[in-house]
């Protein structure tokens, strides 16, 4: 390989930008496929084949990824926390608890960072973008996670030359983790981490607007989960200058599979081990308060942990402290994530398919073995993505987004009823 352009055919571009942003010719640029996804493209005509977009890129395989614990799943833990924001209408417009908008909020007011680049949503295309925020009011505004890809590490290094912070996924984060190798320095002060489940087709939010009925011209806000519909995990909201929707979160759920990016299901990633705190939503941690929104928290570094002892100290947010073993069991990292990791690399290795991660570098982490039924869902899932990631024919991409629907509800009602026999003979869990 000469540039990351094998990586973006093989579908395994994060879209996170940073060859994009590391580039010197100018030869590297952010493009929408057919099917919806960011990934990048070169311009082979003038592109010099100096390497740098390969040596800072989470996609390709000759990259080996940081093992800084144990368990790579896992990551190193200091300390784990649930909790939420004192400010109470930060609490509320948060996705769950508000932890991470008022950590930023706080490094900015005190002056720690000179904006925080965070993801909002685009009401001229109805997607997210990634943005320097450099006030409190821009920062609350962008609060909640918006599934669909955005390139936040290229517009990490449009902002090297200040001090920032920036809220990431983890494969931005391991993007970030590269560059440091490569360039030391221009890099955020501070990397709060989102875990994450995958990322999503733009078509995902065009689907669920048309779901609405909200006219796409007239959309003002999208939220994947919004507490003020329901309480906390929150259903689907579109704020449009007429009115505005509110959709049940199962809408949601059962669009996953039709929209979910490749490259997703071939991380290991998931809680965001290279940032100096990891955040997420409270599963397996029960609290009586869950439903007015908390977020649980990961202490990755000396300075993550800083952070958050003196934002207590400094009355931003409530934290009780937990086993980072709990959090980790509730986001169900040892038990599904590390299935279908194991079972996607095992199911395109035997393809010969290219892949992200040499899996000898695996070795010794122990998983459990998938049942038939899984092994065959992830392999469809993977055959589906792929397919339609790099196919350039939107009617075709139409298409199999039409059948896939159609695969995956008459899949629900055979599995229905099978699964009682499946049991019987042992052949799912």
């Amino acid at each position: 390989m000469t540039n990351i352009q094998l990586i973006s055919d093989n579908a395994l571009c994060t879209a996170c930008g940073a060859c994009c942003g590391i580039c010197n010719s100018g030869a590297i640029s952010m493009v929408t496929n057919a099917a919806g996804f960011l990934l990048a493209e070169v311009d082979e005509s003038i592109c010099t084949s100096c390497g740098k977009c390969l040596r800072i890129c989470p996609g390709n395989p000759d990259i080996t990824p940081a093992m800084n614990s144990r368990d790579i799943f896992h990551g190193k833990c200091l300390s784990g926390y649930i909790g939420h924001a004192l400010n109470p209408h930060i609490r509320q417009k948060s996705q769950s608890g508000g932890i991470v908008t008022a950590l930023l909020c706080y490094l900015l007011e005190r002056k720690l960072v000179e904006g925080t680049v965070i993801n909002t949503f685009n009401k001229d295309n109805n997607r997210p973008r990634a943005v320097l925020a450099s006030s409190v009011e821009e920062i609350i505004n962008g609060q909640g996670s918006l599934y669909a890809q955005s390139s936040v590490v290229k517009t990490i290094l449009e902002n090297q030359d200040k001090n920032i912070a920036a809220v990431v996924l983890g494969c931005q984060a391991e993007s970030l983790q590269h560059l440091a190798k490569v360039r030391g320095n221009g890099l955020p002060s501070y990397v709060i981490g989102l875990f994450c489940s995958g990322q999503y087709s733009g078509k995902y939010i065009d689907e669920i607007l048309h779901i609405s009925g909200c006219k796409k011209e007239q959309v003002t806000g999208f939220r994947f989960k919004d507490k003020d519909a329901g309480g906390w995990p929150g259903n689907l909201k579109i704020y449009s200058s007429g009115k505005d929707y509110v959709l049940n979160q199962s809408i949601r759920h059962r669009l996953k599979k039709v929209y979910e990016n490749y490259r997703c299901l071939l991380c290991y990633n998931q809680m965001n081990i290279y940032s100096d705190i990891a955040v997420g939503d409270p599963w397996g941690v029960d609290k009586f308060d869950n439903l007015k929104g908390n977020t649980v928290v990961i202490a990755r570094t000396e300075k993550g942990e800083a952070l958050i002892a003196d934002a207590v100290r400094d009355n931003i947010i409530s934290v009780e402290e937990i086993p980072a073993g709990q959090i980790i069991d509730g986001q169900t990292v040892d038990g599904r994530l590390k299935t279908r990791f194991f079972t996607a690399m095992q199911v395109t290795g035997n393809k010969g398919l290219m892949q992200p991660y040499d899996i000898k570098k695996f070795n010794g982490i122990a998983y459990r073995k998938p049942s038939m039924l899984k092994r065959l869902e992830i392999k469809r899932q993977l055959d589906y993505t792929r397919r339609i990631y790099r196919i350039k024919s939107i009617h075709m991409v139409n298409f199999l987004i039409r059948s896939r629907k159609l695969e995956l509800m008459l899949n629900k009602l055979v599995i229905k009823m099978v699964r009682p026999f499946l049991k019987i003979l042992k052949l799912t869990a």
